[in-house]
This record gives structure tokens, sequence and C-alpha cells, in this order.
């Protein structure tokens, strides 16, 4: 499990002041003096307070953020001041609601310190969305900052016009909210495409023989792993089936199969002699598969795309033969822990306490990663197929440590043989070819783990239904 970030523990115990110390505050002068300007006040508070919880989550869950307040002390020490007065003037806000002229300064220091800190996560963060929210959430503050000073300039003295002062302070919370929902919806409500919508893209990408890590580094380790001869394969989440051609080319007799009619359909019209592709839902926990039973299984990152890990693997083991092996290809924790590895960008969706246990990842596939990815970049096709797509589209991957794929392995009747972490790149790329820099980066950070399992025969205590 890993350790949350300090920045984060502190800063959830300020919002926890912010909600359990302002709002009963405010919500104790409403029901004293239930006036119609209090109560607006009262309303464009809890709306602020809402607003402004659910701006710093967004921002507490951003390990990038995070990281780079672990590496800067004065980021950090920056960030917990500004964090500090934020939740103060949220506190005297709740004092002063009805008390126009208080609150108007109020308001306007809020802003000004929002800002800064906005400023501050601005420097801190690379990744384009956050920096967009940034960008959204400094404009609105200038805006508010310039309608409450123009506000007092027209109805000076503001303690003269308390209704006034309500109503413009919700007005600027509700465009606010407005404005910011519309411009970063897809940060706040970013759900994942498909696989099968995304078969074509995916495929550029992958090509006829993979990208550049299946070619280099997860291909030839499953080849130097077992003696493929003419086994019977089953190539789980075959994709676009690059795999399953690699390891019929080696001897074996390959049934790839996929949940995705798409991805099927591009499999099919590759050149595939001792292929064969079939649809199955492997997030089913039983059935038959076409071709069983295998001598071998290959999982190459499908259970991270799977809802659980024993429901798939229950299945693979029920169409093994006794004895039969299941290699998993899997991303470690480097390559989770480390955002800015990948040439995606990737977002958390549950918090960090189900790392390990299945924490979900949202990935964003940009239409660059096509140039990244695959061999032979040079394509001249590629900018067309590039600008097909320019959106990219997302993908959900779940997590989970090497202990939970043992443990869920062996309720379904597999031993764990072999561990090999950080798979070495094992193959060169053919004379003339640039290598990417996305080799390089993986020499330095080797980001995927290999697990070998074995079904266990029935008299080792588990029904194998082999």
């Amino acid at each position: 499990m890993s350790v949350p970030h300090p920045t984060r523990i502190v800063r959830f115990h300020l919002l926890a002041v912010l909600l359990g110390v302002s709002i009963p505050f405010a919500i104790e002068d409403v029901v004293h003096d239930p006036s119609k300007p209090v109560v607006l006040a009262t309303i464009a508070f809890l709306f602020t307070s809402l607003n402004f919880f659910h701006g710093k989550v967004v921002t507490l869950e951003d390990d990038d953020y995070n990281n780079a307040l672990t590496d800067r002390v004065d980021l950090a020490l920056i960030d917990y001041l500004l964090n500090v007065a934020v939740i103060l003037c949220f506190v005297f806000m709740a004092f002063f609601l009805g008390k126009p002229g208080r609150l108007v300064i109020t308001n306007l220091i809020l802003r000004a310190l929002d800002t800064v800190l906005v400023l501050n996560v601005r420097r801190a963060l690379p990744r384009d969305a956050i920096r967009k929210a940034q960008n959204t959430w400094l404009a609105i503050n200038l805006a508010a900052v310039i309608c409450f000073l123009g506000f007092s300039w027209l109805y000076w003295p503001v303690s003269a016009h308390p209704q006034a002062v309500s109503v413009i302070f919700l007005v600027i919370i509700i465009a606010d909210i407005v404005i910011d929902y519309r411009l970063n919806r897809k940060l706040y409500f970013d759900v994942a495409d498909s696989w099968d919508e995304m078969a074509g893209f995916w495929d550029a990408i992958q090509g006829e023989r993979g990208d550049i890590y299946r070619q280099t580094v997860i291909v030839p380790a499953i080849l130097e792993t077992i003696e493929l001869g003419s086994m019977r394969i089953l190539d789980a989440g075959c994709g676009n089936g690059c795999i399953s051609r690699a390891l019929s080319q080696a001897g074996a007799t390959v049934f790839g199969v996929d949940s995705s009619p798409n991805h099927l359909d591009i499999a099919r019209s590759y050149p595939s002699e001792g292929v064969s592709y079939h649809l199955a839902n492997l997030n089913e926990s039983e059935g038959c598969i076409e071709g069983n039973p295998f001598d071998m299984a290959v999982l190459c990152f499908t259970l991270q795309d799977c809802d659980t890990l024993e429901a798939p693997l229950s299945r693979i083991t029920q169409n093994l033969r006794p004895l039969g092996r299941v290699l998993v290809i899997l991303e470690n924790d480097r390559s989770f822990g480390d955002i800015q590895a990948h040439s995606t960008t990737r977002r958390w969706l549950s918090p960090r306490r189900f790392s390990g246990s299945g924490r979900r990842q949202l990935i964003v596939w940009k239409p660059h990663i096509i140039r990244s990815l695959r061999v032979g970049n040079s394509d001249p096709d590629l900018d067309k197929i590039e600008r097909e797509w320019p959106h990219g589209f997302k993908t959900i991957t779940h997590h989970w440590s090497i202990s939970s794929y043992v443990d869920a392995a062996r309720k379904s009747g597999l031993r764990k043989l072999s561990i090999e972490k950080e798979l070495p790149i094992r193959k060169t790329l053919q004379a003339g070819q640039r290598e990417p820099s996305c080799l390089a980066r993986y020499r330095n950070r080797p980001r995927f783990d290999m697990l070998v399992f074995e079904k266990m025969p029935v008299d080792a205590g588990l029904s194998t239904n082999g």
C-alpha cells in the first residue's frame, strides 16, 4: 500500500476545518437572522464553500501536484500558508454574512488569496487539463475582484445596501460554477470510451507486429520464458492480434479472444496462419472458450482492463489443461507512480487507499501516442491517421498489487511459478529503424512485470474443471 502524500493529509484537514467550522457558523447566523439579505448571503456562502471544496479535491487527487510539493519544500510551504489563509477567510466570512461591508472585503481578500494559490499550482503542474482548470479559476477570480470593486464604487457605502451585496455575491458564485463546469466538464466528468470504439485507433498504434514495447520487451520475454513448440495457446484480450501472430510464427497454435467485435474484425484482416479469433467476455467467470483445453494462456495488460481479477482468472483456469500455464504481463508500481514516464495522460479516479487493490485510473490516449509507440514512425500516413482521431480516446485501467494477482490466481486454482520484475529490453530494432525516445526512458525506468502461474492438478486440493 502506498503512503499518502503528507501535503494531501494536511490539506484535507484544512478542508475539514472549512466544512466543520465555517458552515455551522453560517447556518447559525441565518437561524438567528432569517432576513432576505442574510438568507441570500448564506446560500452564496454555501455555494462558495462547496465550489472551493470541489476545486481543492481536484487538486488534491492530482499526483503530479502532490509529487511537486513533495519535491519542492518552497512550493509546499506556500501552498500550506495560502490554504490556511483561505480557510481563515471562510471562517471570517461566516461571521460577516449580515455585515455587507465586511462581506465585500472578505470576498476580495479570499479571491486575491485564491489567485495566488492558483498561480502556485499553475507553476507546478505540467498537465494540460489541470492547467486549463487553473486558468479558468484565475480568470474567474480576477472577474470577481473587478465586480466587487465596481459594485463598491457604484454603491458606496455598501453597508447601506445589504440585499444588493448578497445578490452580487450570489450572482458571482453562480457564474463561477457555471463557467467552470462548462469549460472543464471533461476534467470533472471524463468517462471511458469502450475498447470497441477505439479499435481502429489501437490498430494504428500496434500495426501488424505490435508497438515498440511489444516488439522489444513483451514478445521476446514470452518467447524466452516458454518453449512454444506445438502448444495450444490462448491469447486472452488479443486486440488486433499482434501478439497472437508473433506466437503463431514461433510454432504455436493460437486462439485469440476478445470482447470487442471491431478488434476481432481487424485481427482477422491480417494474414494469420495458425491463429483463429473468437468473441469472449473475460469478465464472466464461467464458460467454455473455443479451442480449449489450452496449454498456456497469455494475458498482456488484459487483467488491468477487467472489472476483477478473480472472474477472468477463474474462467481461464477452467479452460486450461492440468499443469497448463498462465503468463500475465502487467504495469508495475513504478509505472503507476510516475505519471511523467508516460506519453499518455493519466488521472486517478479512486483514492490512494485503493492502491494495490484495484485503484482505477483514467488514461487519455492522445493522437501523438501513435507516432511515439509505432515502429516505423516515419510512415507518411501517420499525419492522416492522427487527424482521424483529433481528441483521442479514454480507457479505464486498474492497478492491483502483485500480491493481489497471486491471491486471485490461487483462489482460481493456479499456483505461482515465477515473478520477473521490470522486464528488460530483450530485442533491438532492425538496422535503419530510429529508436523512439520512449525506449530510452524504459531502459532507465522499466515499467512491466511478468507473472507465471501453473494450473494445480486436482489432487492438489482444488477442483480445476480442466
